[in-house]
């Protein structure tokens, strides 16, 4: 089976992620970061219906590890989350949490060679993602980064934002930009 006919077995989004939107996102990422990185690790912030995980876990081949999570405030995550650990048993692995929980100093995460965060978009969760990957990421992926999501364009503007040089900038869908995070170097 291949992405096309695999991004049709999902379920359907209310926020409307559907389609392969991202996917020269990922190819270029692909080409630029992961086939040059040995075993890369990847996480995502935000599983919501699985498109977006499926893009890079069928595109990256390559990746050793592929660590999700997601909130599950929609029912179907759980049966996205089953249905990718069934596909990619050895790469993709899941767990529901609030990404602000990820700053809790007594839970330990490695860096990865990329974080995507596509989760929630109001200021407090975003600028907490954003603190989150500042530690624990060597490259950032941002979505919806052209102007639609207020809380996301605050959070880049906080005080309390982490520096992380721009890499690169899609004016694809909502706007998406990686970051180079120069302080896990």
């Amino acid at each position: 089976m291949d992405l096309s006919e695999w991004i049709t077995k999902l379920p359907r989004s209310p926020e409307g992620h559907w389609g392969l939107g991202h996917l020269p996102i990922v190819r270029y990422v692909k080409q630029e970061i992961f086939d040059n990185t040995p075993a890369p690790t990847m996480m995502e912030i935000g599983l919501n219906n699985g498109t977006s995980a499926s893009m890079w876990l069928f595109e990256c081949k390559n990746i050793f590890c592929f660590q999700s999570i997601d909130i599950g405030i929609h029912s179907f995550v759980d049966t996205v989350a089953t249905l990718l650990e069934l596909k990619f048993p050895h790469q993709f692995k899941f767990k529901k949490m609030d990404s602000r929980d990820l700053l809790n100093p007594e839970t330990k995460w490695p860096i990865y060679d990329l974080i995507f965060i596509d989760g929630g978009h109001k200021h407090d969760v975003c600028l907490s993602d954003l603190k989150f990957t500042s530690k624990h990421a060597r490259y950032i992926l941002l979505d919806d980064t052209g102007g639609n999501s207020p809380g996301v364009t605050s959070a880049l503007k906080d005080p309390g934002c982490p520096k992380l040089k721009l890499l690169k900038e899609w004016r694809i869908g909502a706007g998406c930009r990686l970051y180079k995070n120069e302080s896990t170097d």
